[in-house]
């Protein structure tokens, strides 16, 4: 065989070489890859379990805790008498 005709062989055998290995690459890389979408999905549940917890509890006892203040607030403004209660107008003046 001369290097003119060997040419297109050795195109051909390198382009079935990298096929093939393209290939077994390719069902590596789709196993990988679904693994990882699989650890991803599995952090983001965890992520969004400990977010709804923390907003169904922690965060909520917060939020009841300040409304209890602000009413014992209001309702121990309610029961002072009319004359002890000053408005802002009323101190600057």
């Amino acid at each position: 065989m001369t290097a003119e005709t060997d040419l297109p062989e050795r195109v051909k055998a390198a382009v079935y070489k990298w096929l093939e290995y393209k290939k077994y690459n390719y069902q590596e890389t789709l196993i990988w890859n679904g693994l990882q979408v699989a650890i991803f999905l599995i952090m983001g549940c965890i992520k969004m379990y400990n977010s709804f917890m923390f907003v169904t509890g922690e965060y909520r006892t917060r939020i009841v805790n300040k409304t209890n203040n602000l009413e014992m607030f209001h309702n121990y403004i309610q029961s002072l008498p009319k004359e002890e209660v000053k408005t802002e107008v009323e101190n600057e003046q």
